[in-house]
């Protein structure tokens, strides 16, 4: 059955709504991670956020993953210089200070790059926050060579054979090109910071109380919708290992947003043209394509010259987010795969029964998405009003 573009829309945003961690248990969370940023302050480390956290794309654990739970990723910035101090020195450092009596028993072992602190507590007598916080230490390590370099940082990598090396990263700089983008959503902003106060008056007095942190745009939704999605489809799965990453998923979105100035206030809309230019580039995985081929000249959202992948990163374009691809083959044919999977399960089941999508929404988003949001259809709620387009003058920016 064809249903119109305000039901879709109303569908795939409250879809949406429903992946996003409970303002209660990211208010405890965020409450654990002021007291963690003052202590290491105290000691002359400068810490922020980063990641999906630092970018409000934080999605709920899915319940097919029954160790899972959110995760906080901070940086701990050291205020020693490069040439002073040794990648060991600075990841022994953070430990010893994690390993005080403050959060000795929240202490996970040493990661690769990160010391993990975990967290249960409670929210009231029913409800608990878990979730863990990453803490990444680092140096500055600021590059001329590039627009945003003037917030790279050199942070430790943990090798096989127990040695230590650094590797460039640029989280401030990433975090400040997204924001970027996702600042000319400030009208849907400013609505859903209506919408958060109402459905939360214990929590916010009005809707000025309100912070960035916890409202969401069309940009962050479609994020959210597609990383649970890809999710469900690789968790337990003999393929798990080579599930697309985060940092790709999110790159990729916001790049085609940014590259085509799309800005529209209807998340359906805008998940629909995102998969139209992920599934395009599809046909590069096959071995008779090449980026020089007619058909992918000129567009460079994700390269494939001489067999080999690149996607850049756009806070330092020296860093090629799609190395891994070039090791593991595999790994761009598993992004493709899921791409066309995604378009099928997310845009093409709206034209179906309530009770196929239902089925498939279960199967790619969860049960507790699927009963949740259909039982908000049944309770007679009506969709929102047709989105207002913002602006959408542009061709598809996959397509030049």
């Amino acid at each position: 059955m064809a249903r119109d573009f305000t039901e879709k829309d109303w569908i795939i945003e409250t879809m949406a709504r429903l992946l996003d961690v409970k303002p209660q248990i990211y208010k405890k969370a965020e409450s654990v991670k002021s007291g963690l940023t003052n202590f290491l302050k105290n000691h002359n480390i400068e810490v922020y956020a980063q990641g999906s956290y630092e970018i409000g794309t934080m999605v709920k654990p899915c319940i097919k993953d029954k160790d899972g739970d959110f995760d906080i990723d901070l940086v701990a910035l050291f205020p020693d210089k490069k040439s002073a101090v040794s990648a060991k020195d600075i990841k022994e450092k953070l430990g010893k200070h994690l390993k005080n009596q403050n959060y000795a028993n929240n202490l996970g072992k040493e990661g690769k790059r990160c010391w993990t602190l975990h967290f249960e507590l409670p929210i009231n007598n029913i409800e608990r926050a878990v979730f863990h916080i990453d803490v990444l230490p680092c140096v500055n390590d600021p590059s001329p060579h590039f627009e945003l370099g003037e917030t790279a940082v050199a942070i430790t990598n943990k090798e096989g054979n127990n040695s230590y090396s650094w590797r460039s990263s640029n989280p401030r700089g990433y975090a400040k090109w997204f924001t970027g983008i996702n600042s000319k959503y400030k009208e849907y902003r400013e609505k859903d910071r209506v919408r958060i106060q109402k459905e939360n008056p214990d929590l916010f007095k009005s809707h000025s109380d309100v912070s960035d942190a916890y409202t969401r745009t069309p940009m962050q939704m479609v994020i959210q919708i597609l990383k649970r999605h890809r999710d469900m489809m690789f968790i337990g799965t003999e393929g798990e290992d080579n599930k697309p990453r985060s940092i790709l998923i999110t790159t990729l979105v916001a790049k085609i947003i940014e590259e085509n100035n799309k800005v529209v206030n209807s998340t359906y809309d805008l998940l629909n043209f995102i998969l139209d230019g992920l599934v395009f580039y599809s046909g590069l995985d096959s071995k008779n394509y090449d980026q020089d081929s007619a058909e992918y000249r000129g567009k460079k959202l994700i390269q494939k010259k001489n067999g080999k992948w690149c996607i850049k990163n756009p806070a330092d374009p020296l860093e090629n987010l799609a190395e891994k691809w070039n090791e593991h083959p595999q790994m761009a044919t598993e992004f493709f795969r899921w791409v066309k999977k995604a378009r099928s399960d997310l845009i093409d089941i709206l034209d179906g029964t309530p009770e196929e999508i239902n089925k498939e929404i279960e199967k790619s988003m969860g049960k507790d998405v699927a009963d949740e949001l259909f039982n908000k259809m049944n309770s007679g709620k009506s969709p929102t009003p047709k989105p207002l387009t913002v602006n959408d003058k542009t061709p598809k920016p996959y397509l030049e």
